[in-house]
């Protein structure tokens, strides 16, 4: 796969799901928000940390890589 095409399935996955770290909370409290209920609190009171979103892409480029570069091993190895 591509290294464009990971780093937008990273950015995705990241953006709809926040995982491991949620990125958008609610300014009166330290509550994730994930960006399905984000229209319920109203898109003002929301604070959105771009930085944590930058690092949550990070780790699930790198987990992509990871089980990408695994599997061709086990795909080689099957085919010897």
């Amino acid at each position: 796969m591509r290294k464009n095409i990971k780093i937008w399935i990273s950015f995705g996955i990241a953006l709809l799901l926040g995982l491991p770290f949620k990125w958008i909370f609610y300014k009166g409290d330290d509550v994730g928000i994930s960006i399905f209920t984000i229209f319920d609190y109203g898109i003002n009171n929301l604070f959105f940390a771009l930085s944590t979103l930058a690092l949550n892409t990070l780790l699930l480029f790198g987990l992509i890589s990871l089980i990408e570069k695994v599997w061709n091993s086990i795909s080689i190895k099957s085919n010897s």
